[in-house]
């Protein structure tokens, strides 16, 4: 039996796009990532901000895990809230 597909909404919240991404429910957290990044064409950055919008938590710290496990425990809508490091301030 194949399983239904999970869609994930994510917002781009530097520039207000929202794309869906379908994935199977054994996709791993990191597979969805990586297909956010390329829907809003941009490339990872080690101060970007993803999280979940219902609950706050840092969707990054679950790339490990399974979708539907993720779903399950940490972020029943899929709903994802995206910011890049937008450089700021030198240090």
């Amino acid at each position: 039996m194949e399983h239904e597909k999970l869609r994930v909404t994510c917002h781009n919240e530097d520039d207000g796009n929202v794309s869906e991404i379908e994935a199977d429910p054994e996709d791993y957290v990191a597979m969805v990532i990586a297909a956010m990044y390329e829907k809003f064409h941009l490339e990872p950055r080690d101060g970007d901000r993803l999280r979940c919008d219902a609950t706050g938590d840092n969707v990054f710290a679950h790339s490990e895990k399974k979708l539907e496990a993720y779903k399950a425990t940490y972020c029943r809508e899929l709903v994802w809230l995206f910011s890049s490091d937008q450089g700021g301030a030198l240090r």
